[in-house]
C-alpha cells in the first residue's frame, strides 16, 4: 500500500497566499542543501512552491529535512508517482516499526541557504491529510491544532469493514485507526484491513491533520510490521470529504490582543508589553518566542536577542517577557506601528496583533532656543561659566525666552582639577576640538561619582546637547547614566546619536560606557536627546567609573551647546454659575475647575475685570496676598435687588499669560 498525504493550506493576513496550488514539481527541486544525499539531517529546496503573496507576484520557497532514519531507507527524496507537483518520496522499511521523519517549512522567497532554513511563513492553517493508511501502516504526526476521523453512520451500516475493492465510503463505515500518543507526536494506527491504491474516497482509512498559525510540520510515516518499499505522496490538493467528520482538539494557539493607541514623542522610547492581554486556552504560552514583524516588509523580523530594525523609523527590542523597547531615529515623526506574534512551547503561533506607535513633534508652534558656551559672551544667547571652578550657575532668559537653566555639579566635586593641574579650575567654558564648550575634569572620583543637574525654570519638550570625551581605559574610563524627569513624575531615558565607529556602547536605559578600551583619536562625541509632550523639569547625568586615574593626569569630559524648545503654557478658566438671596452675601470658588498651566500661577491675586451691575464683588485672598490658587470672589446684590446678574475675572500664569471668564449670578427674591 502507498501512504498519500494530501496537505491544503490557507495562510495569514500578513503573508496571503489565496487561491494559490503550492506545488513540488521536478522543476522546483529537490535540491540538496545541506547533509548527505537521502541519509537523515540531509536538507532539500524547493523554489516558488507558492505563488500570488497578497495578491501579487511574488513566490515562497519550501525547505524539506530528513529529520530521523528508524529502520527504514530512503531510496528517492522525490519522485513522480503520478502528479510531478506532488511531494512524493519513496523509501524501504527493514524491520517492524520503521518510519521516516519529515519536516516540510513554508520560507520568504530566496531566505534560505546551506546554513540557515530561512525566514518562516506564518501560517494561518494547514490541513493535512493522510490517504490510505491501512495494512498496518501509521502516521504520527506532531502538535495538530485538532484532527478529523470519519465517524460513519449510525448504527454501523452492515458490510463495514468493506474489502479492499470498495471504490469509496458511501455506506459511511467508521474509521479504521486507532489514535494514542507517542511523546510529541499523535499517532494514527491502521490494522490488517485495506484498500487497494491511492483512494481519498475510502474515508475510513483517512486523517486530516489541522494546525493553526504554524509554518511547519513534522511527520512520520511508517508501518507496525516489516515491510518492503513504500511509496508516499505529499500534496496540496484537499480532496478528501468525509461522510461524517468527527473533530478532537489537542492544542489550541495561543491568542495576542492589538496595543493601540500609543503616541510619543519623537526623540523619545516606547516602552510596552505586547502581552499584555495574551491568552492560551492550554496554558502553554511561550513569552520567550515574540516575534516582532516589519508590516511593510515581513521577511524582515526580530525576536529575543535580536532586534527588528526598520531603516529610517527606529529599533524595536523585545525581552524574555514580552517586553518591547522602541527607539526612533532622530527626529523621527509618524507612523511607526508594527505587528507582533508569540507560539505555544509546542510551535504553534498565535494571531497577529498591532503594535501601534504614532511620533509626534512636541514642539510644533513653540519657542526654542540655545545655550551656546563661550567665554566672551556678545548676545543673549551665549554664557560662559563664571567664576571658573564654581559648582552651580543660573542662565537666564536664554536665547530671549524667558526660560531660565541651573546647571550644578554634586558628588566627589573635591576632584575637579584644571586641564592637567594647570592653572584654573573646572568647570570651565574653554575651546573644546574648535568648540567652546563647558569642560569639567577630575583627578579620580570615588565611587559615588560626580552628578551633573540641569534643572529649567519651566517644563520644556525637546532638550538637545552632545557629551564629549566619553573615552579612556582601565580605571580611567568613563561611564554616564543620563535621565530626565518628566512633569507628573515619570522618568524619562534619552535616545542617543552615536558618532561613527563611536568609541563607547549605549543602551537604552540611558547608559553610556566606554567599556575601557578607547584611545585618544577615537570618535568619542554622543548626542543626547529627551523629548516629551508632558514636558522635562530637569536632566541628571551621573559620572562614574573615572576611579583612579593615572599618577600626574587628569580625565575629562565636556558638555557643549545645549538646545531647547518648550510650548507656553496658558491657562485655562471655565464659566461659572452661582446664586444668592436678596440682600445677602455669597462667597464663589471660581477657580474650582480652573487651571493656571504648566508656569504656574502669578504672583498676586486674581483679578475683576468688569464687575457687577447690580452688586458689589471683591477678590478674597484667602490671607495668602502672594498667592492666587486659594482666591474666590465675594459677591453682595445691591439692597432688595433680585435677578441676573454678572462677574468677569482674570487669571495669570508666571510668564503673563492671562485669561478670563464669567460669572453668571441669580439674585433670588425674599418675602420681605
Amino acid at each position: 500500500m502507498k501512504l498519500f498525504l494530501v496537505l491544503s493550506m490557507f495562510f495569514s493576513a500578513l503573508t496571503v497566499f489565496s487561491q494559490a496550488t503550492p506545488t513540488f514539481g521536478g522543476a522546483q527541486g529537490p535540491t540538496l542543501l545541506s547533509g548527505t544525499q537521502n541519509q537523515q539531517g540531509s536538507r532539500y529546496l524547493y523554489t516558488d512552491v507558492v505563488v500570488n503573496v497578497n495578491g501579487s507576484a511574488s513566490n515562497a520557497d519550501a525547505v524539506v529535512t530528513i529529520i530521523e532514519l528508524n529502520n527504514i531507507t530512503v531510496n528517492n527524496v522525490d519522485t513522480t508517482l503520478g502528479v510531478d507537483n506532488r511531494f512524493e518520496p519513496s523509501t524501504t522499511t527493514t524491520a517492524a516499526g520503521g518510519y521516516v521523519e519529515w519536516e516540510i517549512q513554508f520560507v520568504e522567497d530566496g531566505t534560505a541557504n546551506a546554513s540557515t532554513n530561512g525566514v518562516p511563513i506564518l501560517v494561518d492553517s494547514y490541513t493535512l491529510e493522510a490517504i490510505d493508511v491501512d495494512g498496518n501502516e501509521f502516521f504520527e504526526v506532531a502538535v495538530p491544532d485538532s484532527y478529523t476521523l470519519e465517524a460513519g453512520n449510525t448504527p454501523t451500516p452492515g458490510g463495514c469493514p468493506q474489502g479492499s475493492g470498495a471504490t469509496n465510503n458511501n455506506i459511511g463505515c467508521p474509521t479504521d485507526l486507532v489514535v494514542s500518543t507517542n511523546g510529541i507526536f499523535t499517532r494514527f494506527q491502521s490494522d490488517s484491513d485495506f484498500s487497494a491504491g491511492i483512494n481519498a474516497a475510502r474515508t475510513e482509512f483517512v486523517v486530516s491533520v489541522i494546525y493553526n498559525n504554524i509554518s511547519t510540520v513534522r511527520f512520520r510515516n511508517g508501518r507496525a510490521t516489516s515491510g518492503g518499499q513504500r511509496q508516499n505522496s505529499v500534496s496540496f490538493l484537499g480532496e478528501v470529504n468525509f461522510i461524517n467528520p468527527s473533530i478532537t482538539t489537542l492544542n489550541s494557539p495561543p491568542v495576542v490582543v492589538d496595543n493601540l493607541g500609543n503616541t510619543i514623542s519623537s526623540n523619545s522610547q516606547f516602552n510596552g508589553n505586547v502581552l499584555n492581554g495574551s491568552s492560551d486556552p492550554d496554558g502553554n504560552l511561550d513569552q520567550t518566542t515574540v516575534r516582532l514583524i516589519d508590516p511593510s516588509n515581513p521577511s524582515n523580523q526580530g525576536t529575543v536577542g535580536n532586534p527588528l530594525i526598520i531603516s529610517g523609523v527606529g529599533t524595536y527590542t523585545v525581552d524574555t517577557s514580552g517586553n518591547v523597547v522602541f527607539v526612533p531615529e532622530l527626529d523621527y515623526v509618524g507612523d511607526a506601528s508594527i505587528l507582533f506574534s508569540v507560539e505555544d512551547d509546542l510551535g504553534v503561533g498565535s494571531n497577529q496583533g498591532n503594535l501601534q506607535i504614532t511620533l509626534v513633534d512636541p514642539c510644533v508652534g513653540g519657542t526654542s532656543g540655545t545655550l551656546v558656551w563661550e567665554t566672551v559672551p556678545t548676545n543673549n544667547s551665549e554664557f560662559d561659566w563664571t567664576p571658573d571652578g564654581a559648582l552651580s550657575n543660573t542662565f537666564n532668559n536664554i536665547s530671549g525666552t524667558s526660560l531660565n537653566t541651573t546647571i550644578s555639579f554634586t558628588g566627589d566635586t573635591g576632584t575637579l582639577a584644571g586641564w592637567n593641574f594647570g592653572a584654573g579650575d573646572t568647570p570651565e567654558v574653554n575651546t573644546d576640538n574648535g568648540v567652546e564648550a563647558l569642560q569639567f575634569f577630575t583627578t579620580g572620583f570615588d565611587a559615588t561619582g560626580i552628578t551633573i543637574t540641569l534643572a529649567f525654570s519651566q517644563p520644556v519638550n525637546e532638550v538637545e546637547f552632545n557629551l564629549a570625551h566619553v573615552n579612556g581605559q582601565g580605571p580611567n574610563g568613563d561611564s554616564y547614566t543620563i535621565t530626565a524627569s518628566e512633569v507628573g513624575g515619570g522618568t524619562l531615558f534619552p535616545v542617543f546619536t552615536e558618532s561613527a565607529n563611536p568609541s563607547y556602547t549605549t543602551n537604552t536605559s540611558g547608559f553610556v560606557d566606554s567599556n575601557d578600551n578607547s584611545t585618544v583619536g577615537d570618535n568619542d562625541e554622543v548626542g543626547v536627546n529627551f523629548s516629551s509632550s508632558n514636558g522635562i523639569n530637569s536632566i541628571t547625568l551621573i559620572w562614574d567609573e573615572c576611579t583612579a586615574c593615572n599618577p600626574g593626569t587628569v580625565h575629562g569630559s565636556a558638555i557643549q551647546d545645549i538646545s531647547f524648545c518648550f510650548l507656553d503654557s496658558t491657562p485655562t478658566a471655565v464659566d461659572d454659575t452661582a446664586s444668592v438671596d436678596e440682600d445677602d452675601t455669597v462667597n464663589i470658588d471660581v477657580l474650582d475647575d480652573d487651571n493656571f498651566g504648566g508656569d504656574g500661577p502669578s504672583t498676586g491675586t486674581i483679578s475683576i475685570t468688569s464687575g457687577p451691575t447690580n452688586g458689589v464683588a471683591t477678590v478674597n485672598d484667602g490671607g495668602t496676598p502672594n498667592d492666587p490658587t486659594d482666591d474666590t470672589i465675594d459677591y453682595t446684590p445691591t439692597a432688595d435687588y433680585n435677578g441676573p446678574d454678572q462677574i468677569t475675572y482674570e487669571i495669570c500664569d508666571a510668564d503673563g499669560d492671562c485669561v478670563t471668564a464669567v460669572v453668571d449670578v441669580t439674585v433670588n427674591a425674599v418675602d420681605d
